[in-house]
């Protein structure tokens, strides 16, 4: 069987690609300093490109500030999904 891979996509719709991708990077890292093996890992910031929510409302700005870890089979297809909210501490501010 192909092994599969896991993709990470933090996106936070006020701040820049760069700052996302720095963060996915960061996330890689501390998986691989767990035991993750590097090769099953892939890591892609995309800053404001993909918004879960309107950025002009405190609800969609919580919406947008999040992790999604993507489980993908060796065709290249998602078999699963997983967000984390990045700003839990702040949901009721």
């Amino acid at each position: 069987p192909r092994k599969k891979r896991y993709n990470i996509f933090p996106s936070r719709s006020i701040t820049g690609t760069a700052l996302s991708q720095a963060r996915a990077d960061s996330v890689r890292a501390d998986l691989i300093k767990l035991g993750v093996s590097d090769k099953m890992l892939t890591a892609k910031g995309y800053g404001d490109t993909v918004p879960k929510g309107e950025n002009t409302t405190k609800e969609g700005q919580f919406a947008n500030r999040r992790i999604e870890y993507k489980v993908v089979s060796g065709d290249g297809s998602v078999t699963k999904t997983v967000t984390t909210n990045t700003n839990t501490a702040n949901a009721n501010k």
